[in-house]
């Protein structure tokens, strides 16, 4: 692997909601279908960028499903990313930080005017999705809530 460019970290949400689908966006540059998320600024924290991607590209907010075994609350401290996932972009290296959530509610179109639809998980094998994000999609539907179960229960799985 060259060591040549920068790392880039971002953020990235995968987003359910009620009804059991995924949220996805168009990618405005490489025109494919994934999941919300975009560079953490430099003010930041990994979670907090997910979270304003997500609303800024989709208009949706979102309720971050805690990482397994941790409670949720402030006083634990910022949530980590489920997963990390890094490779090569453009010639940089792109490392991602991965979130999970249930949408709470719609605030109109995204600031970015990026196309989004939802998916059923059952859809979601019939569409042109990198690998990758089909995976995650399917490993996050069993994830716990914290209070009511496994996503999986929450989405009616």
């Amino acid at each position: 692997m060259s060591r040549t460019g920068q790392i880039i970290l971002a953020a990235t949400l995968y987003a359910f909601d009620e009804d059991r689908h995924a949220l996805l966006i168009r990618h405005p540059r490489m025109g494919i279908w994934c999941p919300p998320g975009g560079k953490i600024a430099p003010h930041e924290l990994p979670h907090e960028a997910a979270l304003r991607e997500c609303w800024e590209e989709t208009g949706y907010r979102v309720q971050l499903l805690p990482a397994l075994g941790r409670p949720v609350g402030e006083r634990w401290g910022p949530p980590p990313p489920l997963a990390v996932d890094a490779g090569p972009a453009n010639g940089n290296h792109l490392v991602q930080l991965v979130y999970c959530g249930v949408c709470d509610h719609w605030e109109g179109p995204g600031e970015e005017g990026i196309a989004i639809r939802w998916v059923s998980l059952a859809d979601l094998a019939r569409i042109s999705l990198p690998i990758n994000v089909r995976e995650r999609y399917w490993q996050f539907r069993d994830l716990p809530d914290g209070s009511r179960g496994s996503l999986a229960a929450i989405l009616g799985d």
